[in-house]
């Protein structure tokens, strides 16, 4: 018994070395994209002294809001300024309203939040079920169909699926809402827009996952044991099926928080993708960056939670952890 909580206690740790290193290993990641978007953002058109002073705003008076801001030092100096305040927690004011960019982002955030969280759980919920009756039904009406499904959820893209939301479900049959945030209703078209292509993706990885492991040679020594189809299906096949289905997973997770930036424009849906189509039209510099940085960050948690789960169902991997 102390044998075992020993063991225990010594693969929490490991887990925890890994889940720090992979912390650390974020900081380059960062550290990149903004420096990389910050050039890209300077040598873009347009003056943002220009853009908060307006245009009758005389040539003096422009050059002298550079001078406080710091626009005519070189490129390098003004990212490390700004990584300064950075690190601060200071994400700088808006150029169009002079509003925190931290707190901006911050009272977005949970909308887009919930939108990812109900697109992903539709997704799920959906796609891993069809994905195994598929296998289990291979070459069936319902394989069959469920595929075709799968491929046209693929194929069409996510703007369009909203587009149509809202001239079936709003314009034609008056049943839900165009846009804005309100009940459940006003969640349900950007939700189905964004969950469509990554349940297709699930559904077809799954699919492919499970007719391989329903072959191996296992399964085939399960079935003879007398074990149900369920058990077999449930207990042996679906848990060694998930280590591909979880990569697929992580990656839609990724695309459908990019999505945001397309379905929360469609549908006015006061989250960070509008925010961040918003502040790249009005050259909004600390609004994108901090809207970058958001997704950043996101994307590496995604990935980190992927890897840990990978554990869980592939004991192999976890004893990776204490390397």
């Amino acid at each position: 018994m102390i044998k075992i909580k020993v063991i225990k206690k010594g693969c929490a740790t490991n887990m925890w070395k890994f889940v720090l290193k992979r912390i650390f290993a974020l900081i380059p990641v960062l550290l990149c994209v903004t420096f990389l978007l910050y050039v890209a953002l300077s040598l873009a058109p347009g003056d943002p002294a220009r853009l908060i002073l307006g245009l009758e705003a005389t040539a003096e008076h422009v050059e002298q809001k550079r001078e406080e801001m710091g626009l005519n030092d070189p490129i390098v100096t003004q990212y490390l300024r700004y990584l300064g305040k950075l690190l601060k927690g200071d994400m700088g004011k808006s150029y169009k309203n002079g509003v925190d960019v931290a707190a901006e982002i911050a009272g977005r955030f949970p909308f887009t939040l919930r939108l990812a969280i109900l697109g992903m759980s539709v997704a799920l919920i959906l796609a891993l079920p069809l994905g195994v009756m598929a296998a289990i039904k291979q070459n069936s009406l319902f394989d069959n169909f469920s595929m075709a499904l799968a491929l046209l959820g693929i194929s069409l893209p996510t703007f369009w699926l909203g587009l149509l939301g809202i001239l079936l479900f709003s314009v034609a049959l008056h049943w839900l809402p165009s846009g804005g945030v309100g009940g459940i209703k006003s969640a349900i078209l950007p939700v189905l827009a964004m969950s469509m292509s990554c349940l297709a993706g699930i559904a077809r990885t799954t699919r492919s996952s499970m007719l391989e492991v329903i072959r191996s040679d296992y399964i085939r020594t399960a079935r003879a044991k007398g074990l149900s189809e369920t058990t077999i299906v449930v207990r042996h096949a679906l848990k060694n099926a998930m280590i591909p289905t979880l990569t697929v997973i992580g990656l839609q997770v990724c695309t459908m928080i990019s999505a945001t930036v397309l379905v929360e424009s469609i549908f006015s849906w006061p989250g960070i993708g509008r925010l961040l189509v918003t502040a790249i039209n009005d050259r909004d510099m600390p609004l994108v960056l901090g809207c970058i940085i958001v997704f950043t960050v996101c994307f590496s948690i995604i990935n980190l939670i992927i890897d840990l789960l990978y554990g869980s169902f592939d004991p192999r991997i976890k004893a990776q952890y204490k390397k």
